[in-house]
């Protein structure tokens, strides 16, 4: 936030203010300054006003003294240009008033075009959107973006069809109506949104094309640095798909400068975050952990609260993986809250299965069993093989625990035929038939277990890995 008394805007920031170029954020902070009574700012906005727009401006009339000497100006000439410089201050501070009240009424509205646009068939919103110009309002587009965003990848053929949606809301604004560089800003970050629901269904040359127009708009916007770090955030987890890991890097560290640079405590948070993911990609556990601390203390969760849940949640995760139990217990309430309050169905079984981790970490065999068996049975009714098949063997190594070995030939019987029903990767069959085959040998250890288990979250990151067994099966 600015210090209003000690701090100017700089004079490129001041001449976009009169120009509307700047964000809504960033032009009241520029109004707060210049109401403080800021004389410098007050003739720094009045000299970069629009000629035109001054009042008393005389065409053809010079700025000096008459004589054309510009570096020689009398005191009346002053006070008569600093009533200038207060007059176009007035009306930018009238028109800005009027552009806010203008959006209020906009996010009015929007409850209802939204209602209009679900009470349609889907094959007939993106037409009605182009066709209607009701329609075409900024705050709309706003807010389907805002719905895409939080959809994720929670239900990714919504967010992709609600990022559409906005993109032809942007692509339509009325260039009277709305200030072009902020349009350009909008229709990047709809393109961003777009790249990003393509990346989460795998569609990496269509995500790329998408993010290559973000960047040509982001040329042609107002260079707010919010948005450039928003779009370069999204970018980023492309990149991290991709294994492009070092450009991913590169793009978040200039993500973290961009968010710093805005003063956005929330978006430097998600940038250390998207690090944090990164530094796992890369195996750089501890790494991770420290960017994922310092991140979530950043994260707002009023801005994006289902970034702080995945955060969160992966934070647990990381505990569990390095052996945490305890640390990772501290956090078991808070996080369930969150799911219970933000989740889906799928989020919370994973996070029962989680917590079935910690408590066999910490020797609460009987409570993980319980909690693993829930969750498996979950998994099952939604037909997810590859989840079913791993908290299976968690299940199996729990009942192994507890010497309850005709349970263990039972779950390893149910396996196979389930997880084959999903056609599943040929190399995940191997593996699951090497379990079953050592359960009925009665030659499964838990570190076979472990190896198959360790083998399926492999093949999940790279479906290019081979299950190769230590006992020397498979």
């Amino acid at each position: 936030m600015m210090d209003h008394k000690s701090e100017h805007p700089g004079r490129a920031s001041l001449a976009r203010f009169t120009r509307g170029e700047l964000s809504r954020e960033e032009s009241r902070e520029v109004v707060r300054h210049l109401l403080a009574g800021c004389p410098v700012c007050r003739a720094a906005v009045g000299s970069s006003w629009p000629q035109g727009a001054k009042a008393g401006a005389r065409p053809g009339g010079n700025a000096g003294n008459g004589n054309g000497d510009s570096n020689v100006i009398s005191f009346a000439e002053r006070a008569h240009r600093a009533t200038d410089y207060r007059d176009a201050f007035d009306r930018v501070a009238r028109t800005l008033a009027a552009r806010e009240e203008s959006f209020l009424s906009e996010r009015r509205e929007v409850p209802a075009l939204r209602r209009t646009l679900e009470s349609l068939p889907a094959a007939e919103r993106r037409s009605r959107v182009r066709e209607d110009v009701t329609f075409h309002r900024w705050s709309l587009a706003e807010a389907l973006l805002d719905e895409s965003h939080a959809s994720g990848g929670a239900d990714v053929a919504r967010a992709q069809e609600l990022a559409e949606l906005a993109l032809e809301v942007a692509e339509r604004l009325d260039p009277g109506r709305y200030p072009a560089a902020a349009v350009a800003d909008l229709r990047a970050r709809a393109w961003a949104q777009r790249g990003n629901t393509l990346r989460i269904q795998a569609l990496f040359p269509q995500s790329r094309e998408a993010f290559e127009k973000a960047t040509q708009l982001l040329a042609e916007g107002s260079g707010d640095p919010a948005e450039r770090c928003r779009v370069l955030l999204l970018k980023a987890a492309l990149a991290g798909d991709v294994k492009s890991y070092d450009e991913a890097e590169r793009l978040l560290d200039r993500a973290l400068w961009l968010g710093g640079r805005a003063g956005d405590r929330h978006l430097r948070g998600a940038a250390l975050v998207r690090k944090s993911y990164l530094a796992q990609k890369r195996d750089e556990t501890e790494k991770a952990l420290e960017l994922m601390r310092s991140g979530l203390a950043l994260v707002d969760p009023e801005e994006d609260p289902r970034m702080l849940l995945v955060a969160q949640h992966n934070l647990v995760h990381m505990l569990v993986d390095t052996g945490r139990y305890r640390e990772a217990l501290e956090r078991v309430e808070e996080t369930r809250n969150l799911h219970l309050q933000l989740g889906g169905r799928l989020d919370f079984l994973r996070f029962r299965w989680l917590e079935g981790k910690i408590y066999q970490g910490l020797g609460w065999v009987r409570q993980a069993v319980s909690l693993y068996e829930d969750v498996r049975r979950g998994f099952v009714s939604e037909g997810l093989g590859f989840d079913m098949a791993l908290v299976s063997l968690d299940l199996a190594m729990a009942y192994n625990q507890l010497g309850r070995e005709s349970e263990v030939a039972e779950l390893a019987e149910e396996m196979l035929p389930i997880f084959r029903s999903r056609e599943a990767h040929q190399e995940a069959l191997a593996a699951v038939l090497t379990f079953r085959d050592a359960v009925r040998n009665r030659t499964a250890t838990l570190s076979l277990m472990q190896e198959v288990s360790d083998y399926l979250r492999r093949l999940r990151a790279d479906p290019s890995a081979r299950f190769r067994s230590s006992q020397g099966t498979g």
